[in-house]
């Protein structure tokens, strides 16, 4: 799997199970160490950040047009568990 642009965020889950990264086309890339990298979303807008729960159950992601979106990684597939616009300003870093 290839990103359709650069990659503007990487974050790893705490227990090193899962690998995310954003890209500068809206692309949130999922992936672990037994199974290739699939895409999540694909946003209209860049994203800038993504970060892993402190538990490493939650991924979530947000860029320029400010919504951020939560996926719970509890399931055999990812499900979004939240998505809302927080803000009409462009979000480059967010914390658990």
């Amino acid at each position: 799997m290839q990103l359709a642009d650069s990659v503007t965020a990487i974050a790893h889950s705490p227990d090193s199970q899962y690998l995310a990264a954003t890209s500068a086309a809206g692309e949130v890339l999922l992936g672990t160490p037994s199974s290739p990298p699939d895409i999540l979303i694909q946003e209209k807008q860049p994203l800038s950040c993504v970060g892993f729960s402190c538990t490493g159950n939650l991924l979530a992601a947000s860029g320029q047009a400010g919504r951020v979106i939560v996926w719970s990684l509890d399931a055999p597939e990812p499900a979004v568990v939240f998505a809302q616009e927080l803000t009409k300003d462009w979000a480059d870093c967010f914390a658990w």
